[in-house]
């Protein structure tokens, strides 16, 4: 297992083993988001075990199961309330990693251009380039429906944009647009990951 960082808050991998947990918790992550299917592979932890090791270790733990690399709106939105409620940093996990990468870029293109989000998984490991269309489309309708005056600033959420990202101050929308969607989570305090964790002998990549 080796945590890879799609953020300054989030790293992606392999579901971790109940030792692991403990390499996690003591390399300084505070939770775990496991996004892998109940009895899917038999070999991996369940949700109930992994849960346990997790409060044994001190860290917080969260289950949002995701079925496909092309998930629904239903399972992004469940991934990004999760993200939102969690302390951070935060290890999102599933088989491989790559159905958690492919649901953090459907959540980071509210906020992130299309091309950067692929960028950014793309530096990690995991291609979601077939997912452009919805990449592009969840960004189309993000920009239609800020406030005039809060297009350019591009609402952030610190919680899923790469390091390196310039971040701006929250718009809250106006109270006479009950319409408009708000942000995707809110406005979250950026933390760094533990990049070159020594405790259980690796190091994050990314």
């Amino acid at each position: 297992m080796v945590p890879v960082a799609l953020s300054d808050v989030i790293a992606v991998g392999e579901v971790p083993t109940a030792d692991e947990i403990t390499i996690l918790a003591k390399a300084g992550f505070r939770a775990i988001l496991l996004t892998q299917p109940e009895n899917e592979v038999a070999r991996l932890l369940s949700k109930t075990e992994v849960a346990a090791k997790a409060a044994d270790a001190g860290i917080a733990f969260a289950y949002v199961p995701i079925v496909s690399r092309r998930p629904p709106a239903s399972d992004v939105d469940a991934f990004v309330a999760a993200l939102a409620k969690l302390p951070r940093p935060i290890y999102a996990c599933c088989y491989s990693g790559a159905r958690t990468a492919a649901a953090w870029a459907l959540a980071a293109s509210r906020d992130l251009a299309p091309d950067a989000v692929m960028s950014a998984c793309t530096a990690a490991g995991y291609d979601v380039s077939f997912l452009a269309p919805e990449l592009a489309a969840r960004a189309a309708v993000a920009t239609a429906i800020a406030p005039p005056e809060t297009v350019a600033k591009a609402i952030p959420v610190a919680a899923i944009l790469p390091s390196g990202v310039a971040t701006t101050t929250p718009v809250t929308p106006p109270a006479t647009a009950p319409d408009m969607a708000p942000p995707a989570i809110p406005a979250l305090q950026p933390s760094a990951l533990p990049r070159a964790a020594t405790a259980g002998g690796f190091a994050v990549a990314g």
